[in-house]
């Protein structure tokens, strides 16, 4: 991705960290933010399942996870939330408004 869209991620996923004690709950923050509308069951339970793909990622590989947010104090959770940010910013409805 183009450092842009990195930084445009982990500014999103810093916000979502702060909306919520869950990463549903902050999964659900950052799509209402986006779209302002609630995220479904069925889509959330998808952008769960990669949130926690990549946290476990980056649990095995924090050095990674500093890489990605471009800092030494990145945690899996955040940088999780990183990689959760950027499929919402990626999403057709959010490229595209019709």
């Amino acid at each position: 991705n183009d450092p842009v869209y990195v930084e445009a991620a982990r500014q999103l996923g810093e916000w979502m960290l702060r909306q919520g004690r869950t990463p549903a709950q902050q999964l659900q923050a950052g799509f209402g933010r986006l779209l302002h509308r609630p995220l479904s069951g069925p889509r959330l339970a998808v952008l769960l399942a990669t949130y926690r793909k990549a946290e476990t990622q980056y649990r095995r590989q924090p050095e990674e996870a500093r890489k990605l947010m471009a800092c030494t104090e990145a945690t899996p959770e955040m940088a999780a939330l990183t990689v959760a940010a950027n499929v919402l910013l990626n999403l057709d409805e959010v490229v595209t408004k019709e």
